[in-house]
């Protein structure tokens, strides 16, 4: 989550050096994936279109995030990730520290999450089948994506994070 949080900043201009620099200080950089540790080798100029969109779409997986660790109470898959995220997670523009979320301690149930992991899995087939015969589907195939993935890596835990199997 820490690491999300940072490498969104990114995606609304934060300057990469000192997103790093925080990482650092947190004693956070063992925990990034390869491929987040390769948005921290490029300046912001480097950062392609993709790549920001990608960071920014790590809102959503986030939100999930906080929702299996009890931060939230809900995860409506037509509500977009909620206007009082940011005031629940470290301001690092402002330099706070990790400590709103190394406080944490408790995580859903197992059987909550299964079956919040088991709704968004169908919603993501119900996506990807409306996609495939031409129809729009009720919900943003985006959203429920990255919310699949983040609940797909906190309840197998057999993943890296570049590696969640996201098929359907």
């Amino acid at each position: 989550m820490s690491v999300l949080n940072a490498l969104i900043n990114i995606s609304f201009q934060a300057p990469v050096a000192v997103i790093e620099k925080w990482l650092t200080q947190e004693n956070l950089l063992a925990y990034l994936s390869p491929d987040e540790a390769a948005i921290l080798t490029k300046t912001n100029k480097q950062l392609t279109e993709q790549e920001l969109a990608n960071l920014r779409w790590n809102l959503e997986s986030l939100w999930a995030m906080m929702w299996a660790t009890q931060m939230v109470s809900e995860l409506d898959p037509v509500k977009w990730c909620g206007d009082n995220m940011a005031s629940l997670l470290p301001n690092l523009e402002q330099g706070q520290t990790n400590e709103k979320l190394t406080g944490l301690q408790n995580l859903r149930s197992a059987a909550e999450l299964y079956r919040m992991l088991d709704f968004y899995y169908r919603l993501h087939w119900y996506c990807v089948d409306e996609r495939l015969h031409g129809r729009a589907a009720n919900v943003s195939e985006s959203l429920v994506y990255e919310r699949r993935k983040a609940l797909e890596w906190i309840y197998n835990n057999q993943y890296e994070w570049d590696d969640v199997e996201m098929s359907t």
